[in-house]
């Protein structure tokens, strides 16, 4: 795995902040899922379950695999041809030491077509610093190679032990990440903010209400607005769908 390395100077600004609308709630349709026939083909250390994101006729895909002693290995594939294809994958993170092997969380990816940008996070657990992390490739149709296409060195989002979900997206240099809190005695969703593609993540908002049991968050970005989703537990085993809507100022 090649790992650009990115130095940067961090100035002092003020701080980036969102300004967010009431939480709403709806009936869920279920998402669609990807066909076998578009998966990466795995080996036997493969996981079953793997994420899959379009970028025209590009795919992406990155799900784990069982490391030695039962760790969990992050492992990225691209293909040009709509998944008919898939170039050889690559390992994103083998750092983790937490012995989970298939049952951590999926990762959560987002193919950014203004900027061509692939942002991935997922929750791992490297020997003394769990938490959730966050890599990206700036040249997705370049994935695994030199320059562009290689992975930047991961940067934690957040640390904390629990392993959570999260979701992540993108335009241009600005990146959110929503995420289950790992330090919260009940789950709630916190979102992160970066302006500066996703190399440093400064603010964190929590966006469900205080009080409920809050999981399973997906973002999205729309140019200055942000829409993060998730489902709130009602009584024991009941849920429903909360939205809330906020806008970067």
């Amino acid at each position: 795995m090649r790992i650009a390395l990115v130095f940067f100077i961090v100035v002092s600004c003020a701080r980036e902040e969102i300004s967010w609308g009431p939480v709403t709630y709806f009936e869920e349709s279920p998402e669609a899922r990807a066909g076998s026939a578009m998966l990466p083909p795995r080996g036997g250390a493969g996981c079953a379950e793997v994420v899959v994101v379009a970028q025209g006729e590009a795919r992406y895909a990155a799900w784990w695999e069982v490391g030695e002693g039962g760790s969990s290995v992050l492992m990225l594939a691209g293909s040009s041809d709509g998944g008919t294809h898939w170039d050889t994958p690559i390992v994103a993170d083998q750092r983790d030491a937490g012995g989970l092997r298939c049952a951590r969380p999926l990762p959560s990816l987002f193919a950014d077509s203004a900027s061509e940008y692939l942002h991935l996070t997922y929750h791992l657990s490297p020997q003394g610093s769990p938490g959730v992390y966050f890599t990206h490739s700036m040249k997705a149709s370049a994935l695994g190679t030199s320059g562009e296409g290689v992975l930047h060195m991961p940067v934690a989002v957040i640390h904390g032990e629990r392993p959570v979900r999260s979701s992540v997206a993108g335009r241009g240099d600005t990146v959110v990440v929503a995420f289950e809190d790992p330090n919260s005695r009940k789950p709630r969703v916190l979102l992160a903010l970066s302006t500066g593609a996703g190399h440093a993540f400064t603010t964190y908002d929590a966006v469900s209400p205080t009080g409920a049991a809050a999981s399973s968050p997906r973002v999205s970005l729309d140019g200055r607005s942000v829409i993060v989703r998730w489902q709130e537990e009602i009584t024991a085993g009941s849920y429903r769908a909360a939205s809330r809507s906020g806008r970067l100022r």
